[in-house]
């Protein structure tokens, strides 16, 4: 569905059912049925306008498919210095080769999808300027955070979970934690290096 309206040039977007429920808790409406709904919706898009672009959706989706194919490379790579036998040591090597060459397919794909889009490619040069952030970071980070450039600094740290919270009453000044993020934007434990 989503594919089908952007193909329509119709702004769409996924968004996080509890985000859209607090926003209408924030405007005072607490009453919930499928009108109130709709008109909620509507306003909560035109308020912060979450729609990606067909681009930053394909973006997405290559970045998620390119994470997958890493964690089972690194999975298979664990598996295979374990097989002593030469059958499991040759499909080994054969599908870890596979998964090398879909995994660059992957990586050309969304070179070209930056490339050919301006605003993303005004955003990874912004990235790619950073000390340390190299064009797959980038990219990776263009997908996860269609929001980047839209959002203040701290903001954006919120987004992402590593903004520091306080927990302050009265006279007292607690601990300050990071806490909460999108999903989509959380570390996986096998994360490529």
């Amino acid at each position: 569905m989503v594919r089908a309206l952007h193909a329509a040039a119709v702004p769409v977007s996924i968004v996080e059912a509890g985000r859209v429920r607090h926003f209408a808790r924030a405007k005072s409406q607490r009453a919930k049925t499928d009108p109130i709904d709709a008109a909620v919706l509507s306003q909560y898009g035109r308020a912060l306008q979450p729609a990606p672009t067909a681009q930053q959706a394909r973006l997405a989706q290559l970045s998620t498919r390119r994470l997958q194919l890493l964690q089972t490379r690194i999975a298979e790579a664990n598996r295979a210095d374990h097989y002593v036998d030469k059958l499991c040591v040759r499909q080994a090597r054969q599908l870890l080769k596979a998964l090398d060459q879909q995994i660059g397919q992957c990586e050309a794909a969304i070179a070209q999808l930056i490339a050919a889009d301006a605003q993303l490619q005004a955003k990874a040069d912004r990235l790619d300027a950073i000390p340390g952030v190299a064009p797959t970071t980038a990219a990776t980070v263009l997908a996860e955070l269609p929001e980047l450039g839209r959002l203040s600094d701290a903001a954006a740290a919120a987004l992402v979970g590593v903004a520091p919270y306080n927990r302050d009453s009265g006279a007292g000044q607690g601990v300050r934690h990071i806490a909460g993020g999108a999903a989509r934007c959380a570390v996986p434990s096998t994360w490529p290096s």
